[in-house]
């Protein structure tokens, strides 16, 4: 009984509390995308985080490989 009238209570009270939507702007997460300006990333910088992620892996693999044989 009390599983049925705990949600019926949240909705109905979602119901009566609502906010002002707005519709004339976007849904983003916790930021206003229109005075966000976003900084591209470089080729160069891309590239080396990608070579870093390789070598990082290979020296994981590196070290794991003797204490399996």
């Amino acid at each position: 009984m009390i599983s049925l009238v705990i949600p019926l209570v949240i909705g109905v009270g979602s119901l009566l509390v609502r906010s002002k939507i707005i519709r004339s702007e976007g849904f983003e997460c916790g930021f206003d995308s229109f005075n966000v300006r976003v900084f591209p990333v470089s080729l160069r910088f891309f590239i080396f985080c990608i070579i870093f992620l390789i070598l990082d892996l290979e020296l994981i693999i590196i070290s794991i490989v003797p204490l399996v044989i």
